[in-house]
C-alpha cells in the first residue's frame, strides 16, 4: 500500500515509508522531494530494475536516510544518484557488513554525491538495535583502516560524522592528522564500534593534537585512544597548542594507566573539556550488577580511572560549582 500511494505523489517534499523498486523510481522524477527516509522490507535490493533514465534524478533531494536496511542496499541506491547535493546521508543497520562492503559504501559516496554539499554523515547501528558480534578470529574481516576511510576525505564541509562499523577502526596518529585536515569544520565526530568486539586503538594521546590544531569548532568527540603513554606537556602558555571548543570526550574502551597526568594533558590541550564518557558507562550505575567476571571487572576499573580524569578537569560540573 505505501508504494501504491507513493506512485500517485507529485508535489511531496518529505516521505518516510517502505517502498518497492517501482515507487522509488517514480519518486526520483519528483521536482520537490527534499527528504527521503527509506526502510526496505525484507532486505530487498534495487538491482538493475532501479536504473533511472533521466539525467538528474532526485533533483531537490537534500536528506537521505536508510533505517532497518543494509549497507548493500544503500550502495545500490547510490548508483541511482548523480552528483546529488545531499546535505545529510544516514544509514541505520543491524546487519553485519565486512570491511569490503563498507569500503564499497565509502567509495560510492564521493562518486555519487556533491563533495561540497554534504554536511552530516551517519553510518551506524540502528537506534536501540542489536548487531551480532563477529568471532574474534574474524576481526580482520571487519576492521576499518585509514585506506578504507580515505575516500570520505573528499567531503570537506562535513560538520557531523558518526561511523560505527562492526569492530571499529585500526588507525594511527598519522590518520588522525589526515582526518583533522580533511574535515576542519567538524563540530561532532564519532568513530566507534557497533558490537562488543573492538579492535585495539593505535591512536595515542599525541594524535589528539591534530583535532586541537585543525578542528576549531569541534565540541564532541568519541574515539578510542591508547592513553597508556602520556606525551610531554608544554608548560609555555604562549606556545602551547589549545582548542577551547571541545566539551565532551567519549573515550570508549581506551586503555589508561595514570589518571592525573592524563588529566593534565587533556585539560592543557582542551581547557574547556567538561565530561568524559566510557563505553556503556550506564552499566556501572545499575545496582543489580554485583558479581563481575574478569572482563567486567577490568572494564569497570577502566571506567573508574577515566572518571578520575574527569574529576580532575577544571571545567567539570563539580569543580565549576566548587
Amino acid at each position: 500500500m505505501p508504494s501504491q500511494v507513493a506512485m500517485g505523489l507529485v508535489r511531496i517534499e518529505e516521505l518516510i515509508t517502505k517502498l518497492d523498486r517501482a515507487a522509488i523510481k517514480h519518486l526520483s522524477r519528483l521536482p520537490a522531494l527534499r527528504s527521503l527516509d527509506l526502510e526496505i522490507p525484507d532486505l530487498q535490493h534495487l538491482g538493475s530494475s532501479a536504473s533511472v533514465s533521466q539525467p538528474h534524478p532526485f533533483p531537490a533531494l537534500r536528506n537521505l536516510s536508510f533505517f532497518s536496511s543494509t549497507i548493500d542496499f544503500a550502495v545500490e541506491f547510490l548508483d541511482v544518484l548523480s552528483d546529488c547535493s545531499l546535505s545529510s546521508f544516514r544509514i541505520g543497520t543491524e546487519v553485519l557488513a565486512t570491511k569490503f562492503i563498507i569500503g564499497q559504501l565509502y567509495s560510492a559516496l564521493p562518486n555519487h554525491l556533491s563533495h561540497t554539499a554534504l554536511e552530516s554523515l551517519l553510518v551506524r547501528l540502528t537506534e536501540e538495535g542489536y548487531m551480532p558480534t563477529p568471532q574474534a578470529d574474524m576481526i580482520t574481516n571487519y576492521v576499518i583502516n585509514g585506506r578504507i576511510l580515505a575516500p570520505l576525505f573528499y567531503f570537506r564541509n562535513l560538520t557531523s560524522i558518526s561511523l560505527s562499523p562492526p569492530v571499529g577502526f585500526d588507525i594511527y596518529d598519522a590518520t588522525a592528522w589526515e582526518i583533522a585536515r580533511a574535515w576542519p569544520k567538524l563540530c561532532s565526530l564519532e568513530l566507534s564500534s557497533a558490537t562488543g568486539l573492538h579492535h585495539p586503538s593505535r591512536i595515542t594521546l599525541d594524535g589528539l593534537r591534530a583535532f586541537a590544531k585543525h578542528c576549531e569548532a569541534l565540541t564532541c568527540i568519541a574515539i578510542t585512544v591508547d592513553a597508556s603513554v602520556v606525551p610531554q606537556i608544554d608548560d609555555n602558555v604562549e606556545t602551547r597548542l589549545t582548542q577551547s571548543s571541545l566539551l565532551h570526550f567519549d573515550v570508549g574502551r581506551s586503555p589508561i594507566l595514570d589518571p592525573s597526568t592524563i588529566a593534565q594533558f587533556t585539560s592543557g590541550l582542551f581547557p574547556c573539556l567538561e565530561t568524559i564518557d566510557t563505553h556503556n558507562e550506564w552499566l556501572w550505575d545499575d545496582p543489580l550488577i554485583e558479581d563481575e567476571d574478569g572482563e567486567m571487572a577490568e572494564a569497570h576499573a577502566l571506567h573508574q580511572r577515566w572518571k578520575e580524569v574527569e574529576a580532575l578537569l577544571p571545567n567539570t560540573v563539580s569543580n565549576s560549582v566548587s
